[in-house]
């Protein structure tokens, strides 16, 4: 049991914990506060890592500490928490860790709404949840999308939503998936928006989501950046409108090319005017691994070409691609495979 001890940090927290709780329930209270304070101090830095071994020692042997031992244990780790800076991560998770143990739902909820320089609202909605305080749980989920900054925690979106949805409340629904869009301007929200929207007023929410994923467009720092506006519209399918957000508001390469397979079965010129350039882009670089996807829009160009009645361009093409790069024999076995012979 030696041997293991001194090879498994796992097991030597256990034992020590249980040497701690003592016999008859008696705690060495000098020796609980010398393994806390070890868990939070090594050579003067905190040490997170045994942090987290003596917090996952302390749920095996809560049974063996007892109520005066866990008591003990708590007012030890309260006043080392008190002499550690706000930021000490250590101290604040092995106290978060006690109040999971011990189920204190009070104490956990108060230890996530003091999480470093923020709140921790998917915590404690899910800590209320447990002890079935689902209202408070709910009343927590809101407050954190209402004050949350930055990306929006799906987390809260999810629980708020199934708890207003179990409860019949579809126009909080509603309400909750345009709040969470309009701060979160995204294809997934926008999704969702649509999802959560009665057939017959999607057409006007739609136009009020697209006006905000305008303006989003307008506002990006280069036309070559992926458009959000675009991807939606791809989602949808909706090829004449992606056509014009692309040419107005600009998107990325990927985006470019999918918007042209959508629009050249309407107006393949506009097609080929994507298709030509990324084709000498793909091959210019010498770089084998683009020679497949060249090669495929190459028949793409020489496709719209035929389908426009202009086979003798078609012809020109292939036979400009083949002498501009006849060095590349990768290339010209790509193009052989896409039956683009002279």
């Amino acid at each position: 049991m030696l041997e293991i001890a001194a090879s498994s940090p796992e097991v030597r927290d256990r034992l020590e914990m249980r040497a701690v709780a003592g016999a008859g329930g008696e705690v060495d209270l000098a020796a609980l506060r010398a393994l806390i304070d070890r868990a939070l101090r090594v050579n003067g830095f905190v040490e997170y890592g045994q942090a987290r071994g003596y917090a996952e020692a302390v749920e095996h042997v809560a049974d063996a500490l007892g109520e005066q031992g866990m008591d003990r244990y708590r007012e030890e780790l309260s006043r080392i928490r008190s002499e550690r800076p706000k930021e000490d991560c250590s101290a604040h998770f092995l106290m978060t860790e006690f109040a999971r143990v011990t189920g204190d739902t009070d104490l956990l909820v108060e230890l996530y709404a003091s999480h470093g320089d923020r709140v921790y609202y998917a915590g404690i909605v899910n800590a209320l949840h447990a002890a079935g305080r689902r209202k408070e749980a709910l009343r927590w989920a809101c407050e954190g999308l209402e004050k949350g900054t930055g990306r929006v925690d799906e987390r809260l979106v999810d629980y708020a939503v199934r708890a207003h949805r179990e409860a019949g409340r579809e126009a909080e629904v509603r309400r909750l998936r345009w709040t969470v869009f309009e701060r979160s301007p995204e294809v997934r929200t926008y999704r969702a928006l649509r999802e959560d929207t009665p057939e017959q007023e999607w057409p006007g929410v739609r136009e009020r989501a697209l006006a905000v994923l305008r303006e989003s467009a307008a506002s990006r720092r280069h036309p070559g950046y992926p458009s959000t506006l675009v991807e939606v519209l791809l989602d949808e399918g909706s090829a004449r409108e992606a056509w014009e957000a692309a040419v107005e508001h600009g998107c990325d390469d990927r985006q470019w090319l999918r918007v042209a397979a959508l629009r050249e079965t309407s107006h393949p010129q506009d097609a080929l005017g994507v298709y030509l350039p990324r084709v000498a882009a793909k091959v210019r670089p010498t770089d084998p691994a683009l020679y497949p996807e060249a090669a495929e829009l190459a028949r793409k160009v020489h496709r719209l070409y035929e389908r426009l009645g202009r086979p003798e361009e078609a012809r020109a093409f292939v036979d400009g691609l083949r002498t501009e790069h006849r060095r590349k024999r990768r290339f010209m076995a790509e193009l052989d495979r896409m039956g683009l012979e002279r």
